[in-house]
């Protein structure tokens, strides 16, 4: 997901964990069945370095085709 920064004067977006440079990676991902990845994503909507506002667009129409179509509200 890439999120946008105001650390740096060369590089609009940041790409927490980003899969192209792990050897900076501060730490490896964690291993648990709720975090999700590349490997491990539910989510249908999701494109490969999604903007973190239109994730959180999609992540509505997502939530709709999984649970059958039915009105909801996510806060």
């Amino acid at each position: 997901m890439a999120t946008r920064t105001a650390l740096s004067s060369y590089e609009m977006y940041w790409y927490p964990w980003d899969d192209t440079k792990k050897e900076s990676w501060v730490r490896d991902m964690p291993k648990k069945p709720y975090v999700i990845n590349l490997e491990h994503n539910p989510m249908t909507t999701y494109r490969y370095r999604m903007h973190q506002e239109d994730l959180a667009k999609q992540f509505g129409r997502w939530y709709r085709i999984e649970h059958g179509g039915k009105k909801t509200v996510c806060l």
